[in-house]
């Protein structure tokens, strides 16, 4: 049985999950965009294979989803069936930005029209928050949003990350986010415009901690290239039963099962590991 802090519902404000804008070591003038969210989703139960990175039905940008489930993935499926719809943004010739400022009408338009409120007239108080993540032509880099409810204002309002990096998640785990990334950073004598894997591991390691009851399972991980291009990760986790398998947003992958997915080493760090033999 989950334990239930006082403090923050169980349920309401899980998952730990950051985009970033990754240097890559011994690559000159070579960045990518990474996504990565733990998969753990609760309320009543815990279920450790939650889908947290979803991709825009264009391949220039990734997405992350924080709250409550029931309420935030309603919204993410409106904006991905809004962009599907729309041809000149499916085929990349609608600039990014204008895409994420869409996002940011469709939430406010869909939260206001939530009925059966409480006595307050708004609705109940569920957090949610997305970071969006991906390659701007038009800006020629890769950007970073958020967009994050405000509930008294009826409205999602888009804030523009000006930073390499930034976290959604579980109230109480973003401060020890922000601080194992600085000591991380200071220890190795680098900077946020030196960021390699580093916002990875500080999620890998707060999972591994098992110190927040809404922050679990195995870390997923996505890519955005500059030829607008994303791609998915299977990583490579050890199972109750000891055995290490791919995992496909927190699923571990049956021994006959074959993915088009690269396999990632979450210790190594190797976008390119080889899969594990499963005995039958």
């Amino acid at each position: 049985m989950l334990k239930k802090r006082p403090d923050v519902p169980r349920g309401i404000c899980m998952t730990l999950a950051a985009v970033f804008i990754r240097r890559v070591p011994n690559r000159q003038n070579r960045d990518e965009l990474v996504v990565v969210a733990d998969t753990t989703l609760t309320g009543g139960q815990r279920f450790d294979q939650g889908t947290k990175i979803l991709q825009l039905p264009r391949g220039d940008a990734l997405f992350c989803f924080a709250g409550l489930t029931y309420y935030a993935y309603p919204l993410a499926m409106q904006l991905a069936s809004a962009i599907g719809s729309y041809n000149r943004s499916v085929e990349q010739r609608h600039p990014l930005r204008r895409v994420v400022q869409h996002a940011s009408r469709i939430f406010a338009q869909s939260f206001k029209l939530i009925h059966h409120t409480p006595s307050d007239g708004l609705p109940v108080d569920m957090p949610a928050s997305f970071l969006f993540g991906g390659f701007s032509w038009h800006d020629n880099d890769f950007k970073i949003w958020k967009i994050a409810m405000d509930r008294q204002g009826r409205r999602f309002p888009l804030e523009d990350i000006n930073r390499r990096y930034a976290f959604i998640g579980t109230a109480e785990a973003l401060p020890e986010a922000e601080e194992r990334l600085a000591a991380m950073l200071n220890a190795r004598g680098k900077t946020e415009q030196d960021l390699d894997m580093e916002p990875f591991e500080v999620i890998r390691d707060i999972i591994r901690a098992g110190k927040y009851d809404d922050i679990g399972g195995v870390p997923q991980i996505a890519k955005v290239f500059r030829y607008m291009t994303t791609h998915f990760y299977a990583t490579l986790w050890p199972c109750p039963d000891g055995r290490t398998r791919p995992h496909a947003f927190g699923r571990p992958l049956h021994g006959w099962e074959k993915t088009s997915w690269t396999m990632f080493d979450p210790d190594t760090l190797h976008f390119n590991a080889v899969r594990p033999p499963d005995p039958a």
